[in-house]
């Protein structure tokens, strides 16, 4: 399959350099920059003085399908608290934690439903 083309300003197309080893992105990815908490303080007439961010991850959430021309591998059996290794769109591979996942087994493809998070604080090892 050619590489799209596009005319104008550029945008990104697809999914980037995402990679999940066996697996392909099906159809579209939920990608997330947030905080695990947040703080807002108050001054004495109620307005937000300041906000305090802690905790920042970031999150992947989407619908893989099993890459497997040779029909050997066995799907992972994911549950939370599992680690796999993943390189996202704009950073280096690295271990993320699953916080949730299915793998739904059907007549068709093999999908694999998945959200997985990386805390910047956090260094897991596979």
């Amino acid at each position: 399959m050619a590489a799209p083309v596009q005319a104008g300003d550029d945008v990104i197309l697809g999914f980037g350099d995402l990679a999940i080893s066996a697996y392909v992105a099906e159809d579209g990815l939920s990608w997330k920059k947030g905080y695990g908490s947040q703080e807002d303080t108050k001054d004495q007439n109620g307005a937000t003085r300041s906000k305090i961010r802690m905790d920042v991850y970031e999150e992947l959430s989407g619908t893989f399908i099993l890459d497997d021309p040779t029909g050997t591998t066995k799907p992972p059996a994911l549950t939370p608290g599992d680690v796999i290794t993943v390189v996202p769109p704009d950073s280096a591979s690295a271990v993320w934690e699953v916080q949730d996942a299915t793998t739904a087994l059907a007549a068709g493809a093999t999908k694999l439903t998945m959200t997985i998070r990386k805390e910047a604080s956090m260094t897991y090892a596979s």
